[in-house]
């Protein structure tokens, strides 16, 4: 049977004060260009919209405080308002190193799998073979674990890569927002959601097999600590009144 393809990643997370970000993007200048992919060449950046999935008792949530080194996660992912399709993931950590697989769908096609769990394998019903076992292990999964939507959470992110190796790749997220038990047609709703981080953002360093030179020299030079972060487990905590 052929594999699913999986995208091994390091990344690392530095917790940054938003008066550092300019310099941040001064130091990247020589390094690394803007994401050629994001679509507003002026801005760049993008709004990424996520609903995590977990059991009724937050397994999944417990087990990032509980510092377990092998972990997973499921969630379905948006950007912008782009709301004709959206990806099914899911994520596995191990310690740094990330393993992540990811079906692009559309959006009906994902409300149509996640809304008929007790009728259907799981698996779409078109598209590349990708597609088809991804979503047919996320289904699994979901029925397994009894899993729901728990939480939407949203954020800008500014993308930057390599120029030598567009592999490498810093992205810092900001105005880190959620909102507790969402509905599956809240992905690309921006209202009422809680402010997990205003006055701080979050810096990640992605890259293959081994960080760059250039990399570990703007640690050092901007003085950058290493502080673990999980937006789901802060969001949920940011709801907490919510989940009472």
């Amino acid at each position: 049977m052929k594999k699913v393809k999986d995208d091994k990643r390091y990344e690392i997370k530095y917790r940054i004060p938003n008066q550092k970000i300019p310099e941040i993007r001064s130091y990247l200048k020589e390094y690394a260009d803007a994401d050629p992919h994001v679509p507003n060449k002026e801005q760049v950046e993008y709004t990424v919209r996520s609903i995590y999935f977990d059991t009724r008792s937050l397994d999944f949530y417990w087990e990032k405080i509980d510092g377990l080194k092998v972990r997973k996660k499921l969630r379905i992912r948006g950007y912008n308002q782009d709301k004709g399709y959206a990806f099914l993931e899911i994520k596995r950590k191990y310690s740094n190193c990330v393993v992540k697989e990811r079906a692009k769908l559309p959006s009906e096609e994902i409300e149509k799998i996640i809304g008929m769990l007790d009728t259907t394998d799981g698996e779409a019903t078109n598209g590349s073979h990708n597609n088809r076992l991804v979503s047919g292990k996320f289904v699994y999964n979901m029925i397994k674990k009894n899993l729901s939507a728990k939480l939407l959470v949203v954020y800008e992110r500014e993308p930057y890569v390599g120029k030598r190796d567009p592999g490498n790749r810093v992205t810092i997220d900001k105005n880190i927002r959620s909102r507790y038990n969402p509905d599956l047609n809240d992905l690309f709703d921006g209202d009422d959601l809680t402010f997990v981080a205003n006055d701080f953002s979050i810096l990640e360093l992605k890259f293959n097999n081994f960080m760059p030179k250039w990399m570990r020299t703007m640690i050092v030079e901007l003085s950058l600590k290493q502080v673990p972060f999980s937006k789901y487990c802060e969001g949920i905590d940011a709801c907490r009144d919510e989940l009472n």
